[in-house]
């Protein structure tokens, strides 16, 4: 933050006295450093409500906003396709967010959602792990270590318990039983495993993870839309892969994964729906239990109609 604090300070980006719209974790750590530093005023916004307000106005302005994998029992091939959803009713749809853990929310309307669930275990949870177990020293990095990995190397595997299928269950031979099973019980396999195939494996742990808690989310409430944002999901096809694989699995292929073109922006697009004399919107409706909680004790600001029309 230094650095880019520093980089709109010497060239200049925003003059003196200027409203900068903000929103995530940084607006509220940061504001008193940009307001000193630059002397801007900081206006800040929820972030699952700009979140979700930047979502909904691409999704139902953007044809091609939203796409999916074309094919995903084959992942690898990473084929996709778009999925229009400015046809009709974009709601109900489910939101997983994932960044260092996972948010799932139910989205009604543009004014109205609702936490349903989420998990510890998301995308701080394969970086912390890679760190840990790899060489890597940046995300990316862990990323593409992992494309060249090779997760039958340390998945204990249902042909690994059974000798093969398990008919009577409908568990074919090459399904994972257990994530890094093989290297508990397997002494070569230990000696064998790489770095490579060890990143692969926690990212394939960790998205299918998130998948199948998803799927039951969506099977809860009776969603066939499920909206996978994050940035977890930046520049990381082998999860996209890999979650598309577990939705069409766990549902028949009833439901479907979508992904987001835009991804990494929908916050700054939200943010931009913030009244200027209102420090943190809230729309009419969307508040949770916990948002409740939140507007009692004074940390929540006014509700406010916030999406626009196409006008």
């Amino acid at each position: 933050m230094e650095g880019a604090i520093e980089m709109m300070r010497a060239n200049g980006l925003l003059k003196t006295g200027e409203t900068l719209l903000a929103t995530g974790g940084g607006a509220h750590k940061f504001s008193e450093t940009i307001r000193s530093r630059l002397g801007l005023c900081v206006v800040k916004g929820d972030e699952l409500h700009c979140l979700l307000w930047g979502i909904n106005f691409l999704v139902q302005h953007t044809r091609d906003e939203c796409y999916y994998f074309a094919n995903p029992q084959r992942p690898s091939m990473l084929e996709t396709a778009p999925f229009d959803m400015t046809q009709g009713s974009a709601f109900p749809y489910l939101l997983v967010n994932i960044g260092s853990g996972v948010s799932i929310l139910k989205v009604d309307s543009n004014d109205s959602f609702q936490r349903v669930s989420g998990t510890m275990m998301g995308g701080g949870t394969f970086w912390g792990l890679c760190r840990l177990l790899t060489k890597c020293k940046t995300f990316e990095e862990a990323v593409e270590l992992a494309s060249s990995g090779d997760t039958t190397k340390l998945n204990m595997l249902v042909r690994d318990i059974y000798g093969g299928a398990y008919e009577a269950f409908g568990l074919s031979a090459d399904t994972v039983a257990s994530a890094f099973g093989l290297l508990g019980v397997s002494e070569e396999a230990r000696n064998s495993v790489t770095e490579a195939d060890i990143a692969r494996g926690l990212l394939d742990m960790i998205a299918q993870n998130i998948a199948q808690l998803a799927y039951l989310c969506a099977r809860k409430y009776h969603l066939t839309r499920l909206l996978f944002v994050g940035n977890f999901l930046r520049k990381n096809p082998l999860s996209m892969g890999s979650i598309s694989f577990s939705i069409d699995y766990w549902s028949r292929g009833v439901a479907r994964a979508l992904f987001l073109r835009h991804e990494g922006y929908f916050g700054s697009t939200g943010a931009f729906f913030i009244a200027d004399d209102d420090p943190v919107v809230v729309p009419r409706g969307a508040l949770s239990e916990d948002h409740r909680t939140d507007a009692q004790d004074g940390r929540v600001g006014r509700s406010t109609n916030a999406m626009p029309t196409s006008e």
